[in-house]
């Protein structure tokens, strides 16, 4: 834009953009327009820092970036580069922030360093009183309830508490959403919760009978009373999978387990064992000879897939242990002559 135009854009009468005929989406966003919106907003003393205009006025930022290449090159082009886009920090004192805390309180609002009318009064109230429930003492105000709260988390106020809870009749346990809040405080003045149980003179609730400790007698029981019932002793079965990791640890593995139960495994788990070395050499075998591709993602294959894996080291190598070639290979070897014929 040549100097001339730019100098009658800023010497025009005002034209606000707001009362043209046009749908605001369909506004022809000029240089000329663009330069003048933004010496509208001086004039009216609006915002000028690009989060301001971002949230006021959306538009004008776009079509500024489009035709300037960013708001503050919008901002030289138009002479007010030397404006400050960004507010001044506010600079507080003692006496700012006692008179800001009392004000805030009298206004009926609550005096936690997290509202949003008190942004920045926190972090200069720790500078200058050392930490926020000073500055709170010096002014004579009072914490929020929530504060007061926390700060009777003593080693006392959680027996009290906690023998308040038992004589209720509920659960003493720290998931209880009437205990959840006293959990940290007790791990932190007691070193656990079972101490503070303890100190409190009360008995920890007794684990349920699903999370009794395994013993070897428990899971044997618990594989006949499931095998009796006519289901299926597989490790993946909804009532099975906590006994797992248990019958793992103290029998070796699972089929020990069942083997020590006088369990018979079920068919899935006979199937599984017979995934050798021998059987899915003679699977790929026949399989190849119905003249179907050998790809371990093909349906009749997927099976085999994990056992040749386990078995060989990969599906390549089960392959070449039954002397096939895949049919990336056979591809390879077939190229390879057309190449070197060329």
């Amino acid at each position: 834009m040549t100097t001339a135009a730019t100098e009658a854009a800023y010497t025009a009468p005002p034209q606000l953009l707001f009362l043209s005929s046009r749908a605001p989406d369909r506004i022809q966003w000029t240089e000329e327009r663009v330069l003048r919106r933004i010496h509208e907003r001086q004039r009216s003393d609006l915002i000028l820092n690009c989060k301001g205009v971002r949230q006021e006025d959306p538009r004008l930022l776009s079509a500024a970036r489009h035709r300037f290449g960013s708001w503050a090159s919008a901002l030289q082009a138009a002479g007010l580069s030397h404006v400050r886009r960004d507010p001044p920090p506010r600079a507080y004192t003692r006496e700012s922030i006692i008179a800001c805390l009392r004000e805030h309180v009298a206004a009926g609002l609550p005096a936690t360093s997290k509202h949003p009318l008190l942004r920045g009064c926190p972090h200069a109230a720790r500078q200058l009183f050392g930490s926020w429930a000073m500055a709170l003492e010096i002014a004579g105000v009072k914490p929020t309830e929530m504060a007061a709260k926390r700060g009777l988390y003593t080693r006392e106020y959680i027996i009290s508490r906690l023998r308040e809870h038992v004589a209720a009749s509920l659960p003493v346990s720290s998931d209880h959403p009437r205990l959840r809040a006293y959990w940290k405080a007790a791990r932190r003045l007691f070193g656990s919760w079972s101490a503070a149980l303890a100190a409190a003179g009360i008995k920890p609730a007794k684990l349920p009978a699903k999370q009794a400790p395994y013993t070897r007698e428990y899971i044997i029981s618990g594989l006949r009373e499931h095998a009796a019932a006519g289901l299926p002793v597989s490790s993946d079965h909804p009532r099975l999978r906590s006994y797992w990791k248990a019958a793992r640890r103290l029998f070796g593995s699972w089929a020990a387990a069942l083997e020590a139960a006088g369990v018979k495994p079920s068919e899935l788990s006979v199937k599984r064992s017979l995934y050798t070395r021998a059987y899915i050499i003679s699977r790929l075998r026949e399989h190849t000879a119905t003249g179907m591709p050998i790809l371990s993602g093909h349906p009749l294959l997927r099976s085999l897939a994990k056992p040749a894996q386990r078995r060989f080291g990969s599906w390549a190598a089960a392959l070449e242990a039954a002397g096939l070639t895949s049919a990336r290979k056979r591809r390879r070897e077939a190229s390879t002559p057309e190449r070197g014929n060329q």
